[in-house]
């Protein structure tokens, strides 16, 4: 089975994925997935904390998945090996917890996932570059032209793409127009007219929305999708 859900925010939002409001994750193993549509937010500092809250992740019967958002340390974060997983790239955090690699296709139980995370980060005039936010938060050039070369290989058809923001137009529709400034959206704007997909899944805005027939919003309500 595979189940997805919204931004954790380290150990702040995690109590949706708690067996008293997850009571399907009971009965998962390994060989199912949970993913986190970015701000998974427990690889920050190091500390004591986050070090309990990975190894609470690592204890879950299921496997977690994640896409980054804007609020993880790069920095850490890019220091994990990559490895070749299910047909695309990630940094294995612990045995059950997996950062899917932006611009990548995995096939998990036959179903064709596309992973594009980042996002900026509205507030960072108030925090520190390296400390609080970091400019990795937004995609490069080379990681949206490795997204083509792989989404090439799979004819621009997939089943579902996760990312952490939005394309404008869905931005738009939510009314954020203080992510409009995003370079993010951007990138993902040129997907949109390449890509053959069943549903687009999203975080970063706080919310459970449905947009349209193909995106969703999430935040803490926790969908299965097989």
């Amino acid at each position: 089975m595979i189940f997805i859900t919204g931004d954790t925010h380290g150990g702040i939002d995690m109590k949706k994925l708690a067996s008293s409001n997850f009571a399907a994750g009971k009965n998962l193993t390994k060989d199912d997935y949970v993913i986190i549509c970015g701000d998974f937010g427990c690889i920050w500092n190091g500390s004591r904390e986050e070090a309990w809250l990975l190894k609470w992740y690592e204890d879950k019967p299921w496997t977690t998945l994640f896409v980054d958002g804007n609020h993880e340390n790069f920095d850490m974060l890019y220091d994990f090996p990559v490895e070749e997983w299910n047909g695309g790239k990630v940094h294995k955090i612990n045995g059950s917890v997996l950062h899917l690699l932006r611009g990548q296709v995995f096939s998990l139980d036959g179903v064709k996932f596309f992973t594009f995370g980042g996002a900026m980060s509205t507030d960072k005039i108030f925090r520190r570059e390296h400390i609080s936010w970091w400019p990795q938060e937004i995609p490069n050039r080379e990681e949206e032209e490795e997204a083509i070369l792989n989404l090439a290989k799979h004819n621009f058809a997939v089943d579902y793409i996760v990312t952490h923001t939005a394309p404008t137009a869905i931005v738009e529709y939510l009314n954020r127009f203080d992510r409009l400034r995003d370079p993010t959206s951007g990138m993902l704007d040129k997907f949109v007219p390449i890509l053959q997909f069943k549903h687009w899944y999203f975080g970063h805005f706080h919310t459970n929305r449905q947009i349209h027939d193909q995106y969703t919003c999430l935040y803490n309500d926790i969908i299965r999708l097989i």
